[in-house]
């Protein structure tokens, strides 16, 4: 049984996840169950569906409450896979395509960024951030990865816990500090050596400036950029899921 979790966060419509969630049904291979902890639509079938009302608005930043749902949702499975809602499995794929550990790149910074604000996003921040933590973890520096590579990501409860406690990940859920990347943390201890770089089993990017869907594309996914510069592409990669699926009411 797979268990996929979404760490929610409410949306206008709801309307990537509901995409979302029928692309499970229509194109996971094997047996699955689904469960949604955050606010919870009113759509949702809580027959099919587990639901876990989790609102925790004193929380400093939006990955440190994803973490949050992340630790409790560790506390229910042996495994699971996290999803995001505005992931979607475009051909048929199973729990074996996912648990292939796939890179982005290597990665790496200078000593002297340790404690200056790189260029980009609050997300470049905390990837800086990962990076230092992991080096000063004993990690090859040479050898430190990008795992964010928008596909759902598997976890396994004792190696989850070890991460939670070597970080101390708990204390990091009230910090003002940017948000560790926790799929780097565990994919760098854990699959550093096995892992592959992000090849034929793909996941597509809409976003800034990224249009890299191709014909070995299993799963999409976007940002808000990608979306308003490619929505038509993107809808119409998302029409095999208009049909209603047994998660909604």
């Amino acid at each position: 049984m797979t268990h996929f979790v979404y760490p929610y966060i409410k949306t206008e419509n709801d309307y990537d996840l509901k995409k979302s969630l029928r692309s499970i049904y229509k194109n996971y291979i094997g047996n699955f169950d689904i469960t949604i902890i955050g606010e919870i639509p009113n759509w949702i079938n809580t027959r099919k569906i587990v639901s876990i009302k989790f609102m925790n608005n004193l929380v400093p930043r939006v990955q440190n409450a994803t973490l949050e749902k992340m630790i409790l949702a560790n506390s229910l499975y042996d495994s699971f896979v996290r999803m995001d809602d505005d992931q979607f499995f475009i051909k048929k794929t199973s729990l074996n395509d996912l648990k292939k550990i796939r890179f982005l790149e290597y990665y790496g910074y200078d000593e002297s960024l340790r404690n200056q604000r790189v260029q980009g996003n609050n997300y470049i921040q905390a990837l800086k951030r990962t990076y230092f933590e992991l080096k000063d973890s004993g990690i090859d520096e040479s050898k430190i990865k990008n795992f964010a590579n928008h596909a759902p990501y598997y976890f396994e409860k004792n190696k989850f816990n070890k991460i939670v406690k070597m970080f101390d990940l708990k204390n990091e859920i009230d910090s003002n500090k940017f948000a560790l990347i926790f799929e780097n943390l565990y994919y760098n201890i854990f699959n550093n050596n096995d892992s592959i770089l992000l090849n034929n089993f793909r996941a597509g990017f809409y976003g800034d400036r990224h249009n890299d869907i191709t014909n070995e594309t299993h799963i999409l996914n976007y940002n808000d950029i990608g979306y308003k510069k490619y929505n038509k592409k993107i809808e119409r990669e998302l029409n095999m899921f208009n049909d209603k699926c047994d998660a909604e009411l």
